[in-house]
């Protein structure tokens, strides 16, 4: 009978979970610290975890806190430095990409009731685990053995309010676990975001006035809908009407928008389409009716993300639905609205940016407990940066007036050239790793795509078609000592597909 048949009922994916509590949540790396030995991790199977768990035990006993990524990757290097042998073959690429899972984890993912629960079963399975291998060496495994591991369950079942799950039990797993990831059927997005969204995130988009924040938007909720979800729209700048919704439907019908402008304002006429044009809207534009569904949130009182909760509980109601994702565009318009509608009594202000988080914290819990993943559009004064006109990095963004920081992921769309392209930065929350593209703006069918054969010259100032870029002239002195130059200063290459 072997060690890692004992253990079969604790997953792979709840040791992976449970390593991500006991490192980055306090207390269940104080639960852990004096129960959790290296030597309880099996040999040579869970020995990239052992290390891991040996670093944030070591920096917890020093500063009393969980250990940052940096921090973990820097002493993760000393002990490579240390102990080359430890790390041959592909033992540093697993440790590393035990790190990445780890501090990759979205916060929501992280409770605390959860990780002290892993870390009950964990220590159970193994110490009941020991005490049925003594048993079988002995050849002593009678009844009387397993009422000594049952009662052995039922000691540590006692230790907290929370509930062991018997480690024999056909219904064992976690109580949550990292959900799959949802294809928006964005390309750039969904490379940008490693395959997506998952429920329970929210995600923001940062862009200047005019940068395409209501255009991405409503992209995104097509593409989306016709994957068959259902998403709710939330328009707080103006009402979805036709003239808000003839962007829509050129998305949809991959047409020159200008054509369903004049539609509109020709009570309907559909021969400004072509046969094409026509049959996709026709075939298309039911399903969107059906899985996608706006809210004027222009008029009448304002609530902020607790009305969003309650739309989203009744439109499900009604319609017997499940909504898969919640737009809103945009959020500084919600945040005003519902700061104004605040009853704070006589004499009593509040801050408004301190209102701001606390949204934008409650839309964060809202999507937890709706089960859809958000999106949120705002507005950056691109004027505040320390350069007008500048691309903007993501920290930069974040302390921009933003909500960035709290986000579990954060697009920062910087100004479109006179060509329609504009640079494209993403990072995953309090990180300053940033994934950049470039897009353009296909103006007259209101989409985005990215412009995978475009590459940015810094010298010339302007977008070129790849594999010209090696013919391009040398700056000159004068342009080298141009302190206005673009950030896009030393980036040129082939932008990602």
């Amino acid at each position: 009978m072997s060690f890692i048949q004992l253990t079969n009922s604790f997953s792979r994916p709840e040791l992976d979970m449970l390593i991500c509590h006991v490192v980055r949540r306090k207390s269940v790396m104080q639960a852990a610290f004096n129960n959790l030995k290296h030597d309880q991790f099996l040999p040579d199977v869970e020995m990239i975890y052992k290390l891991v768990w040996v670093v944030a035990r070591e920096f917890f006993e020093m500063h009393k806190t969980p250990i940052p990524e940096p921090a973990m990757r820097a002493s993760i290097d000393k002990k490579r430095e240390d102990n080359p042998e430890y790390f041959g073959g592909d033992i540093l690429a697993s440790v590393l990409a035990t790190v990445e899972l780890i501090y990759g984890v979205g916060e929501h993912d992280l409770i605390d009731s959860y990780g002290i629960e892993l870390l009950k079963r964990f220590l159970g399975e193994r110490k009941i685990g020991v005490q049925l291998i003594r048993a079988a060496q002995t050849g002593a495994l009678e009844r009387k053995h397993l009422w000594e591991i049952i009662d052995t369950a039922n000691k540590i079942d006692s230790l907290t309010s929370l509930p062991t799950v018997f480690p024999f039990s056909t219904n064992t797993g976690p109580l949550i676990g990292i959900k799959p990831r949802e294809p928006t059927g964005i390309t750039f997005l969904d490379v940008m975001m490693n395959g997506g969204p998952r429920k329970g995130e929210l995600y923001g988009f940062l862009a200047p006035s005019g940068g395409g924040k209501t255009t991405l938007a409503n992209q995104l909720a097509v593409s989306y809908a016709l994957s068959g979800k259902h998403i709710m729209f939330f328009s707080y700048e103006q009402p979805p009407d036709n003239e808000y919704m003839v962007p829509v439907y050129a998305c949809v019908a991959q047409a020159d928008r200008r054509k369903f402008e004049k539609i509109m304002k020709w009570n309907g006429d559909m021969s400004f389409l072509s046969e094409q044009e026509r049959e996709r809207f026709e075939r298309l534009s039911k399903i969107i009716n059906e899985q996608l569904h706006y809210k004027d949130m222009t008029r009448g009182a304002c609530t902020g993300a607790e009305q969003i909760k309650v739309l989203v509980e009744q439109e499900q109601n009604e319609l017997g639905i499940k909504v898969d994702a919640v737009i809103v565009d945009w959020f500084l318009p919600m945040a005003t609205r519902s700061y104004d509608s605040l009853e704070l009594g006589y004499g009593k202000r509040k801050d408004l940016r301190s209102h701001m988080q606390e949204q934008v914290d409650r839309l964060k819990i809202i999507c937890v407990e709706l089960d859809v993943w958000g999106w949120l559009t705002h507005q950056l004064n691109l004027t505040e940066g320390s350069k007008k006109n500048k691309v903007l990095e993501f920290n930069e963004a974040a302390e921009l007036k933003s909500f960035a920081w709290w986000m579990n992921g954060c697009f920062v769309l910087s100004k479109m050239d006179d060509e329609g392209m504009a640079p494209l930065n993403f990072s995953k929350a309090r990180s300053a790793k940033t994934n950049k593209i470039v897009i353009k703006l296909l103006g007259e069918i209101a989409t985005f795509v990215e412009a995978t054969n475009m590459v940015f010259d810094s010298r010339q100032k302007r977008f070129v078609e790849r594999g010209t870029e090696n013919n391009i002239p040398k700056a000159n002195a004068e342009s080298r000592r141009d302190r206005d130059r673009t950030d896009y200063e030393g980036n040129v290459g082939a932008v990602r597909t």
